[in-house]
């Protein structure tokens, strides 16, 4: 029996498992209950039930682990710490370093100077921001699926995501590039469907934008460019989408070119490459003796850092494929850090909640995985023709493989869940939908 028979098999026991657990009468019961005491509610009151208790959740989140959550900058460590640095950096005119991308950090200075440094605002303005990802679901499968129960159940699943819950308050750049990945999907949906010019330049805008938070998400423009060549052949379209994106990104590119005397648009992928694959690699995110990187720029670093990393893979064939491997293994199935690779983050927590908190997240990441899968196969035979299926399909694959060929890390896992938990709704919604009259 092959790999693949052996893979179909257990998605298929899982299918009959999740089948049962659908069909079982208290699931049923809880469900028509919901669904009940939704046609009491207007719309309106829905939606705004939904995005204040979503909202509450991050806000107490943040007031039940202080720890976690300092309200201080200098309670702040590793990258939370960097960003403060950089945000304050910028307000005070101090300049800017070439390795951090800009989005962020300047987001977070606009924060800082409205409300004098306030860490605090900092938190709860990420936690709308997290809050409203769950709003743009709604609108995705909307517009994917065309029913309106589902759309709700899509952006309760979003909203109340744990793990996106525990990433909303935290001085980091995910849940805004989580939020700027989510809208350019919806824009790119709505494109597909509508063939609207204007929808074009706001693409390329936001796709500029997320790229100055976060460079790993640079796919995103990978099937709207190969939808615009092959499938409209659109080519004033795509020179609009690469304008605007280029026009967004020019600053940043003019300024490390001034700094560096070299125009790019990164200046951490190299060693972000170097981290994930070298001999020492654990194949999670692990922090590198810096001292050996002291003399150089940050793009000679990177660069640096890039080579040695081709050199691994080149003089090690056979170690640099178990080192692929292990990746896969770990996107898959164990994204998170260990407690032990966690320790060297200096995080304020005891063995037992560093442990609870790893082994948690992983556990709900392979939950969240093996029903995604499931909801994809589900789907496959009635939206593969459709290319706003397709383009989230190229999305997904994407997501899986920029972590393998860099580092593991349950942040970049973010995508992923998204776009699972978008079809783990439609796949749960056609479990109940015949059994409730709903549409």
């Amino acid at each position: 029996m092959s790999f693949a028979d052996i893979t179909m098999m257990i998605i298929d026991h899982m299918n009959i498992l999740f089948k049962w657990i659908f069909n079982w009468k208290f699931t049923r019961f809880l469900f028509a209950v919901a669904s009940k005491l939704s046609e009491k509610t207007s719309d309106t009151q829905k939606i705004t039930i939904i995005i204040l208790s979503g909202f509450i959740c991050r806000i107490l989140v943040v007031q039940f682990f202080p720890a976690l959550y300092p309200l201080q900058s200098i309670s702040l460590r590793s990258d939370p710490a960097s960003y403060d640095q950089l945000a304050s950096n910028i307000l005070e005119g101090l300049g800017y370093s070439t390795y951090w991308q800009p989005g962020f950090p300047i987001f977070l200075s606009m924060i800082y100077g409205i409300f004098d440094q306030s860490i605090l605002a900092a938190r709860v303005i990420l936690s709308i921001i997290g809050t409203s990802i769950g709003i743009i679901t709604y609108f995705i499968t909307e517009n994917l699926f065309n029913k309106k129960y589902l759309s709700y159940l899509a952006f309760i699943f979003v909203t109340f995501n744990p793990y996106l819950i525990l990433q909303s308050p935290r001085i980091m750049s995910d849940t805004l590039a989580l939020f700027m990945f989510a809208l350019l999907i919806l824009l790119v949906i709505i494109y597909i469907q509508r063939n609207k010019f204007i929808t074009m330049p706001i693409i390329g805008l936001i796709s500029g934008i997320l790229l100055l938070i976060r460079p790993n998400y640079f796919f995103i423009l990978i099937p709207i460019v190969i939808y615009l060549i092959f499938t409209r052949k659109n080519y004033m379209h795509l020179f609009t989408l690469l304008i605007c994106t280029s026009l967004v990104l020019a600053p940043w590119v003019m300024y490390t070119n001034n700094v560096l005397s070299e125009p790019v648009l990164s200046t951490n992928g190299g060693i972000n490459f170097y981290i994930g694959n070298n001999e020492h690699a654990t194949g999670h995110f692990i922090k590198l003796n810096s001292e050996k990187w002291d003399s150089e720029s940050d793009l000679d670093r990177s660069k640096l850092a890039f080579s040695k990393a081709i050199s691994y893979i080149s003089d090690n064939p056979l170690s640099a494929a178990k080192n692929f491997l292990k990746k896969s293994l770990l996107i898959t199935f164990i994204p998170q850090n260990t407690p032990s690779e966690l320790s060297q983050f200096s995080i304020p927590c005891s063995g037992l909640t560093s442990a609870i908190y790893c082994y948690g997240l992983n556990i709900f990441y392979i939950l969240i995985e093996i029903l995604g899968i499931c909801a994809v196969i589900n789907a496959w035979n009635r939206f593969h023709s459709k290319p706003e299926f397709r383009t989230i399909m190229v999305l997904l694959v994407f997501s899986y493989i920029i972590p393998i060929i860099f580092f593991v890390n349950m942040r970049m896992t973010m995508s992923i869940i998204f776009i699972y938990t978008i079809f783990i709704s439609y796949y749960i919604y056609n479990q109940f939908s015949h059994h409730l009259n709903i549409t």
